[in-house]
């Protein structure tokens, strides 16, 4: 910067130099006008109140020495204005603090300027109060000694104006409790009234502890209560009144409730369903939920009707054998009806045929079986493929309700063309044909054959666990005939 203030260096001190001390006014201040980027920066300079502005270095500092010129620099000013003003010095010579040597400076633009004090032929300097403003200015002053007073209070040069504690010039003081003023010294809630005179008390007309004589409203006023009392708690916590009585479970204050044997306030009891004066059971039905007694039952389970009394309803009895050790036992039947029958393995196997006949499929298979007895209803016999060695697939075929006599040939067809035509004159000699429209009769030569009556085998041409290719029973495209209970067979294919 080109405007700074030093003692007696030029740049930031180095080795054992001592930076520059300043002091300035808060009203003037003026040190950040020499500092680059303040706020102040480069803004006209003024130290005219009784502050003022001082820099300083301590005694003892090295850059205090004057030169060789015997000189110390103590500010560059660089302006386009007038730099004008008063400089006072103080010099501990030799940095002695005993030597304390002070010098008067003023100052106006360029030039050399001494202390008029000194013998450089100058005026000795008037000391004197030069402010004009001062009740003690003096026009002779050439030199400002500090001395200038104000008049005080009581219009007294530099007096020590109304004496303290006092209201005036005259001495007379506050009343107690009040400024000079006449204002109170304490008044927290500002009502006029100084806190030591006030009275505390409800200050509310309404309320019904008012007091007149109040200042201060203490926060104790109170109203009357539900129950007519100033400030008290009404109806207690739970009560219905302000004798103290509860709500019964009715809604009805200092009431007796349900009364005893009743479920509710009405007076209605429980019915058989639970229900509060509920009408129970309704007419027809078992339980609460009007669920009814199932067909053919009462409430309790028991038949309706049940003849016999075996604990099977009539409309649900089953007629039918209830043997089990009978052939046609039904494990279903609840009601024996007699039927209960024995095996009378009246039916055997004469020929298995598995022909190739011109219409091909399955028109060459015909199973051939002999009655030894009269059988009066041919529908308890059956017959059954196990094909391939696969095990049983039970009775496949049942026979239709038919009568046969004994010594009777009955020929079970897939198509009785094909067997007519096949058997020709020889077709006669079957009393009794009957045509497989469901397909059971389905053997290969290699299927074994399972003879039924009334569900039971009562006889088994082969082996149903066995696959009859390559078996001595095997008839592929053949036949097998039983004569005199040994079977013989047609050559395969």
């Amino acid at each position: 910067a080109d405007s700074w203030v030093t003692i007696g260096i030029e740049s930031t001190p180095t080795g054992s130099e001592a930076p520059i001390s300043t002091v300035e006014s808060g009203l003037q201040p003026w040190v950040g006008a020499f500092a680059s980027g303040s706020a102040i920066d480069g803004l006209d300079i003024e130290m005219s109140d009784q502050t003022g502005g001082a820099w300083y270095v301590l005694n003892g500092t090295p850059n205090g020495l004057p030169d060789v010129n015997s000189q110390v620099l103590v500010m560059q000013i660089t302006t386009d204005g007038t730099v004008s003003g008063n400089l006072n010095v103080q010099i501990f010579g030799n940095g002695d603090g005993s030597t304390d040597i002070r010098k008067h400076f003023s100052f106006d633009g360029l030039g050399t300027f001494y202390d008029p004090a000194d013998d450089t032929g100058g005026p000795d300097p008037v000391l004197g109060c030069m402010d004009s403003e001062a009740c003690n200015f003096s026009g002779d002053a050439t030199e400002d000694d500090g001395s200038c007073l104000e008049l005080d209070a009581c219009d007294v040069c530099g007096g020590e104006g109304i004496a303290d504690g006092a209201c005036d010039c005259d001495g007379n003081v506050a009343s107690a409790g009040y400024d000079c003023d006449g204002v109170c010294l304490a008044d927290a809630d500002n009502d006029g009234v100084c806190d030591e005179f006030e009275t505390s008390g409800c200050t509310d007309a309404e309320a019904c502890n008012y007091d007149a004589e109040a200042s201060d409203d203490d926060g104790s006023c109170a109203v009357l209560d539900e129950c007519g009392v100033c400030g008290g708690d009404g109806i207690a916590e739970g009560a219905c009144d302000c004798a103290g009585n509860v709500v019964d479970e009715c809604g009805v204050c200092g009431g007796d409730g349900i009364a005893e044997g009743a479920c509710d306030c009405a007076g209605n009891v429980l019915d058989e369903c639970g229900v509060c004066g509920g009408d129970g059971i309704a007419e027809g039905a078992c339980d609460c939920d009007g669920n009814g007694p199932a067909a053919g039952y009462d409430c309790d389970g028991n038949c309706l009707a049940d003849v016999d009394g075996d604990g099977t309803c009539d409309e649900f009895e089953i007629a039918g054998c209830t043997d089990a050790a009978a052939p046609n036992y039904n494990p279903e039947a609840t009601d024996e009806d007699g039927s209960c029958a024995e095996l009378t393995f009246a039916l055997s196997l004469q020929g298995i045929i598995d022909f190739t006949v011109p219409t091909g499929g399955n028109d060459g298979k015909a199973i051939h079986l002999v009655a030894s007895a009269d059988v009066a209803d041919l529908s308890s016999f059956g017959i059954g493929v196990a094909n391939n060695g696969g095990g049983t697939d039970g009775e496949e075929y049942s026979f239709p309700v038919a009568s046969v006599s004994a010594g009777d040939d009955i020929l079970v067809v897939r198509s009785v063309a094909a067997m007519e035509a096949y058997f020709a004159d020889c077709y006669s000699e079957f009393e009794h044909v009957f045509l497989d429209e469901g397909g059971s009769i389905s053997q290969n030569g290699d299927d074994a054959i399972e003879l039924f009556e009334w569900t039971a085998v009562i006889e088994t041409f082969g082996d149903i666990n066995v696959d009859g290719t390559g078996q001595d029973w095997e008839y592929l495209d053949s036949w097998a005939y039983q004569v005199d209970g040994v079977w013989t067979y047609g050559a395969v294919n």
